[in-house]
C-alpha cells in the first residue's frame, strides 16, 4: 500500500511529535551563516575530530560519482546534510536500508524503507580542499580526497526538520 508523503509545516509535526525547539532554531540559523560564509556541510551518524575519505555507497552502483573514496559535501543547502546524519534504521537487525532524497522545485522529498530519523551530526568544513566532480549527465557531487578536520560541529536532532515547510517524508 502506498502512501502520501507528509507535510511537515504543521503544529502536528512528525519527526519527533512536538514543535522545532529553540536550540535547533539556532542550530539551523547558525548553519545557514556558515553556509553563506563559504563552507560546506557533511551529516554523518558518526561524531568525529577529523573525517576522513571512506568508499561510498550509492543505491545506484554504476553512477561513478556517487560512488567514491570520499568525503560527501554541500554548499547548497542544509536539507541534504541534515537527512544524511539522522537517518537511521528503524529495525536494527535488519541491516538493510534503501533511502534516498529527491530535490525538485525546491521541494525535498525524504524516503525509504526500514528507515527513521534520529539524532546525528553536521559537519561545518572548510571547502579548500572539496572539488567538484561532475558525471556524462552532468549530475555533480562536492568531494574531499584527503582528511579534513572540522570547523565547527552541531549535534542535531530530528525537530530541525519542522523548520523546513519544503520537506516531505516517506518512511515505511
Amino acid at each position: 500500500m502506498e502512501h502520501e508523503p507528509r507535510k511537515v509545516n504543521k503544529i502536528e509535526k512528525i519527526a519527533t511529535g512536538t514543535e522545532a525547539t529553540l536550540e535547533s532554531i539556532e542550530t539551523k540559523r547558525q548553519l545557514e551563516n556558515f553556509l553563506a560564509e563559504g563552507y560546506v556541510l557533511h551529516g554523518s551518524k558518526k561524531q568525529s575530530v577529523i573525517l576522513e575519505p571512506r568508499p561510498a555507497k550509492d543505491m545506484d552502483e554504476t553512477r561513478v560519482i556517487g560512488n567514491q573514496d570520499a568525503i560527501y559535501a554541500t554548499d547548497a543547502d542544509l536539507e541534504i546534510p541534515l537527512f544524511m546524519a539522522m537517518k537511521d534504521f528503524k529495525d536494527p537487525a535488519n541491516r538493510s536500508m534503501n533511502s534516498g532524497n529527491s530535490g525538485q522545485n525546491g521541494v525535498f522529498r525524504m524516503y525509504g524503507d526500514n528507515t527513521k530519523l534520529t539524532p546525528g551530526y553536521v559537519y561545518v568544513l572548510p571547502k579548500d580542499s572539496f572539488e567538484v566532480i561532475t558525471d556524462v549527465e552532468g549530475n555533480e557531487e562536492l568531494i574531499s580526497r584527503v582528511p579534513v578536520m572540522p570547523h565547527a560541529v552541531f549535534r542535531v536532532e530530528p525537530d530541525i526538520f519542522n523548520l523546513f515547510p519544503n520537506v516531505t517524508f516517506d518512511f515505511k
